[in-house]
């Protein structure tokens, strides 16, 4: 990423993308902690945090030139790079997570289910990204193009 602490990098101390899961989850554990929808929005910014330091974290391992595109750009990428499920749940997670953390008088906070169900997708997306399997695709001069992620 250019210009400081983009999406997913961690340089104020947040920790790794297994710490911010633990921490939405014991958020998400304890409904009473926070007054009003800052409960259900901790939770789901604290998940959108996770899975943006993996999908960092992934660009790190995989690209490690610098990443200079926006992050929507990573994610449409991803699916060059990773399982399309992945590449798609990645998307649908953080699409999902990003509108739960932006605030509008006439949105509903997310329910208990709706962040059950995005913080185990992330827990199953950190795991995927952190540690990918060995990848089948051809390497070498015989391997596809994969695309440049540039702004």
């Amino acid at each position: 990423m250019t210009g400081g602490a983009g999406p997913g990098e961690a340089d104020a101390g947040l920790g790794s993308p297994a710490d911010l899961v633990a921490a939405a989850r014991t958020v998400l554990d304890h409904p009473d902690a926070l007054s009003g929808s800052a409960w259900a929005r901790s939770t789901a910014l604290l998940a959108r945090q996770a899975l943006e330091a993996a999908i960092a974290g992934f660009w790190r391992r995989e690209v490690p030139e610098e990443v200079t595109g926006s992050f929507t750009t990573q994610l449409l990428c991803l699916r060059s790079y990773v399982p399309a499920e992945v590449a798609a749940g990645a998307f649908e997670a953080w699409a999902a997570l990003s509108s739960a953390c932006h605030h509008h008088a006439y949105d509903l906070a997310p329910t208990a289910a709706e962040l059950h169900h995005w913080v185990e997708s992330v827990t199953h997306l950190v795991t995927a990204l952190t540690d990918p399997p060995a990848s089948d695709a051809p390497a070498g001069p015989d391997a596809p193009a994969r695309p440049v992620i540039t702004g």
